[in-house]
């Protein structure tokens, strides 16, 4: 599960997001508050050839150890959404999967190109969860006679 991934993102490459919170998703997809960025950039799961309970492990034993609890959900999406998205105006926003492999070789971060202030991403959060195509998946809560 943790083999090597490529040096760039493909377009065509699965990326999810894992969502920590119920009010940040609703039974078909993310709210913008699941985007938020942290320090300019969304950080993001390459999960191409993961099954559900590969995705699910990850997130559970990566990226919820670092939350300090589990994620509650993910939402899964092609790279390329992500590198196509415009502004109501139509001017294309300037948005990149970068793999960002210092913790997990699977890790790579959804970063504006041109801007580094939080409240143009608040904008972009809001354009992402808006507008790309994603499939959501929720994780059952399990008590601890189920772990």
């Amino acid at each position: 599960m943790n083999s090597t991934q490529p040096a760039l993102v493909g377009d065509t490459e699965n990326i999810n997001r894992y969502i920590f919170s119920s009010s940040h998703y609703n039974q078909n997809r993310a709210k913008w508050p699941a985007f938020k960025p942290y320090q300019s950039e969304v950080s993001v799961m390459r999960v191409q050839g993961l099954n559900y309970d590969q995705i699910k492990q990850i997130g559970i034993e990566f990226v919820g150890v670092g939350r300090g609890k589990p994620p509650k959900a993910w939402v899964e999406f092609k790279a390329l959404e992500v590198r196509v998205l415009e502004y109501p105006d139509k001017k294309k926003l300037s948005l990149d999967v970068i793999p960002e492999t210092t913790h997990h070789n699977r890790h790579a971060n959804i970063k504006d190109l041109s801007k580094q202030n939080y409240e143009d991403w608040v904008e972009e959060a809001k354009i992402l969860a808006e507008k790309i195509p994603m499939t959501l998946f929720e994780i059952p809560e399990t008590t601890p006679s189920e772990s």
